[in-house]
């Protein structure tokens, strides 16, 4: 499990901003979506949901598996991403529910 600053290090902000915080919090409540639910379930945009995904994949935070018969890319949080992902919205350990109203 990547401590505090070793996670703010990798993704390159002290501050993350609301639109990431919500993709993250997304991939949090429902880990196996492709893109577009993602989109849905964040309430952000689709040139906002590629850009965090490409970024989580490259930390090693998102697991991308395409599935051959529709084409669609689907993600799930890697241990390390949801451990990283913990820390760097400042949630208990261990936290799989969505905080409301954030």
């Amino acid at each position: 499990m990547p401590d505090r600053a070793e996670t703010f290090r990798l993704y390159g902000r002290h501050r993350v901003p609301r639109s990431h915080r919500r993709v993250m919090l997304a991939l949090l409540a429902a880990d196996g979506l492709s893109g577009y639910p993602l989109d849905r379930l964040a309430q952000t945009g689709s040139g906002t949901v590629y850009p965090v995904l490409a970024r989580l994949e490259r930390l090693g935070w998102v697991d991308r598996e395409q599935d051959p018969a529709s084409g669609r890319a689907f993600y799930t949080l890697t241990g390390k991403g949801r451990s990283g992902v913990t820390l760097l919205l400042g949630l208990p350990a261990g936290t799989a529910e969505v905080p409301r109203g954030t």
